[in-house]
């Protein structure tokens, strides 16, 4: 099972009437709040510091702005803090290094009250990718920013924009020599390289584009690794009689490692890396 089927299985069994489910309960709910993180080890960051930002502040939020606040505030930490200690290496900085050997950034954030979202793919020497996703959450009628534009946008909402000798602020001396080792010693294997020349499966390029209508297309291959930390954050509404919570998701990750330059993963688009309502 995905990591996206997983999260829409458990909000599933939050939503649907408690007998249709009792065979599944192992243990009684300890009830709201509530983070729920996609995996376990190093991502179990991401869920203490979200469920710590739900339980430091008032159990009963007295209003929408108050909920919405809240567990908006808790998703982007829980985020935050996988993106601070680089969960796995899959996520924040010094991780899944691109071609060039430069990582980046995808990330979102989005307030199941309303449906609104904000997100940045591909985005380039700031790390703190959902706070910015936020950001243009509260501060844009857009949805998404990419690239070197959306750390223009970053550095004028006050973002740190940190640039290396090379040029490239998110890499760390782990991640280029993971990248050197990648291209010197394994021949760039495994890439996303399909219908070029030279051989993708044998070369690093650089690579020409072949004539579509001459030879017969090349099949994807096998995928590097790649990895997201997707989470979902719960408040009670007590004004609410129906039964509905206050809810947020985020996700964050520094996508596939060995992606063509401009990749954008499923992580930062809204419906596919996370949805909330």
């Amino acid at each position: 099972m995905s990591k996206q089927s997983l999260l829409l299985a458990l909000l599933g069994l939050l939503s649907a009437p408690f007998t249709s489910v009792t065979a599944a309960v192992t243990h009684p709910s300890p009830g709201l709040p509530m983070a729920i993180n996609t995996w376990g080890g190093p991502f179990t960051a991401s869920t203490d510091a979200a469920f710590h930002i739900l339980t430091s502040s008032p159990s009963s939020p007295n209003s929408t702005t108050t909920g919405t606040k809240l567990v908006l505030d808790a998703a982007e930490a829980g985020c935050a803090a996988c993106e601070r200690s680089r969960c796995d290496l899959t996520v924040g900085r010094g991780g899944s290094p691109d071609e060039r050997c430069e990582t980046t950034l995808d990330a979102m954030i989005m307030d199941g009250g309303t449906l609104a979202s904000g997100a940045v793919a591909s985005l380039r020497r700031v790390r703190d990718a959902v706070s910015v996703a936020r950001a243009v959450l509260e501060r844009t009628s857009h949805s998404m920013l990419a690239g070197d534009l959306a750390t223009r946008f970053a550095v004028e909402n006050g973002f740190a924009e940190e640039v290396d000798h090379e040029g490239a602020g998110l890499s760390t001396p782990e991640s280029r020599e993971a990248c050197r080792a990648w291209r010197d010693e394994e021949s760039c294997q495994p890439n996303y390289r399909s219908n070029v020349s030279p051989d993708p499966s044998s070369s690093c390029g650089p690579y020409r584009p072949l004539d579509l209508g001459a030879v017969p297309p090349q099949l994807g291959r096998r995928q590097a690794s790649h990895d997201t930390v997707s989470l979902i954050t719960l408040a009670p509404n007590p004004d609410n009689d129906e039964g509905k919570v206050f809810m947020a998701s985020a996700t964050s990750t520094n996508g596939a490692a060995h992606k063509v330059p401009g990749r954008v993963g499923d992580g930062s688009i809204v419906g596919s890396g996370s949805y909330a309502d």
